[in-house]
């Protein structure tokens, strides 16, 4: 998706602008250059979940600025940066980052999940406790994300419909009817046994 390839170039330029500012510093010309490197990884696989999720992070203006920090340190302390799997670390701290705002009150559990595509059950929990780092690693995790887009798409789709006064409830269980009626697989993952880790 083009958003998420034009937010990594204007952080290789702003890279590029501190590696002037600094020459004696290395690192901020290594970054830009790790920097560009992801762009064009990310350009090679656009239908990448991550990718599309990340890129809906931008478009409602959710890309929070612990997340862009993260970015913004691509290959600044070591020089072999492994693109895919900073791909996923990028989607846990995007993920961290919109869980944030239902803790903080600024969003509901169902309006996290519709605009920033969280899972229900993470959105609900951000209320109450915290969530486990596993947790937050499912992020990075293809098959996870495509499940937590498509479940977007349906909450939204029922948030929208004219004159509906399900409760949250009965609104969960027709999401799930509608997922399952679909074909569509949604997550519910249980915290591991054994305490936080």
């Amino acid at each position: 998706m083009s958003e998420v390839v034009d937010r990594i170039r204007e952080a290789a330029e702003w890279r590029d602008g501190k590696a002037a500012e600094y020459p004696d510093d290395a690192r901020n010309a290594q970054s830009a250059a790790a920097l560009r490197g992801l762009a064009d990884h990310v350009e090679r696989i656009p239908d990448d979940p991550r990718v599309i999720w990340l890129a809906a992070q931008i478009q409602d203006g959710a890309f929070g600025s612990a997340t862009a920090r993260v970015l913004s340190r691509c290959g600044y302390d070591s020089p072999a940066e492994r693109f895919d799997s900073f791909l996923s670390e990028l989607c846990t701290q995007a993920a961290r980052d919109a869980l944030q705002l239902v803790t903080d009150g600024t969003l509901s559990p169902d309006e996290a999940v519709a605009q920033h595509r969280v899972s229900s059950r993470h959105a609900s929990q951000a209320l109450t406790e915290p969530l486990y780092p596993s947790e937050l690693a499912a992020y990075g995790d293809p098959a996870f994300l495509r499940d937590c887009l498509r479940e977007a798409s349906t909450t939204a789709y029922y948030r929208r419909r004219p004159g509906s006064n399900l409760t949250p409830a009965e609104q969960a269980a027709s999401i799930r009817d509608h997922a399952e009626a679909e074909g569509l697989e949604l997550i519910d993952r249980k915290p591991p046994t054994g305490g936080q880790s």
